[in-house]
């Protein structure tokens, strides 16, 4: 089985995904399959793996939408594609990885999340 990865360590597969999102808006054909940028995520709770692309992995500032999960310990978030959803992730210190979702009092801590490279 795969390790899981930080959202640190997914990084590195977001400016393959955003090539592949600007090939997509212009028209040009795309590989059958993504290929190992694609990671793969489930919910501790149980569920099928679904393949996801990685965007947008950002620490967490004072200034963000985000910056009240600061109190919690988390320090970074990303968004992973899932199909024409986009599923906001955030991590926390101590390397644990929960489902974001933002409401009308702010972020909202959801499911835990383990994330890991798709293996080809």
């Amino acid at each position: 089985m795969p390790e899981q990865l930080s959202l640190k360590q997914l990084y590195q597969y977001t400016f393959a995904t955003n090539e592949r999102i600007a090939k997509e808006e212009s028209g040009l054909s795309l590989d059958e399959e993504p290929d190992k940028f694609t990671a793969f995520y489930h919910r501790d709770r149980g569920g099928v793996e679904k393949p996801v692309l990685v965007q947008d992995v950002n620490e967490i500032i004072e200034e963000s939408q985000w910056s009240p999960l600061l109190d919690e310990g988390f320090v970074r978030v990303a968004h992973l594609l899932e199909d024409s959803n986009s599923i906001p992730v955030g991590e926390r210190e101590d390397g644990k990885i929960f489902e974001l979702s933002y409401g009308s009092d702010g972020p909202v801590v959801g499911d835990r999340v383990q994330i890991q490279e798709r293996q080809e």
